[in-house]
């Protein structure tokens, strides 16, 4: 459990490549590269289907081509009860949406995704 500061305050250690927003150096930059290299050749949705252009890395989903709404290189990721997140290195940004909620966020998770994406038109 933790804080929007906190998760924000991660994401953006994320997005510097493993320094943290104080100049602190958390993450070997190593790790972050395998974390968000793609390593499953096919991504399935929840629903079963195969989803083209998206794949996952260690611990993340990871763009692998633009696919009109986020550019190739972004990663992040769901939590359990609503909590989403990627962060955009084309773009220098990071997103982030909490929500205490079961699985069945998944639509409002794409909502603030579309929102976000669309606010940077």
């Amino acid at each position: 459990m933790s804080t929007a500061e906190d998760y924000s305050r991660f994401a953006e250690t994320l997005l510097r490549g493993g320094v943290a927003p104080n100049g602190q150096r958390v993450i070997d930059n190593k790790y972050l590269k395998e974390m968000s290299t793609p390593y499953c050749p096919i991504c399935f949705m929840d629903e079963g289907t195969i989803r083209t252009g998206v794949t996952w890395g260690l611990g993340v989903r990871v763009f692998t081509n633009n696919d009109g709404k986020f550019p190739k290189g972004t990663f992040g990721w769901s939590g359990a009860y609503g909590t989403h997140f990627w962060v955009d290195p084309v773009n220098g940004i990071t997103a982030i949406y909490m929500k205490n909620s079961d699985s069945t966020c998944l639509t409002t998770a794409e909502n603030f995704e579309n929102d976000i994406i669309e606010s940077l038109i």
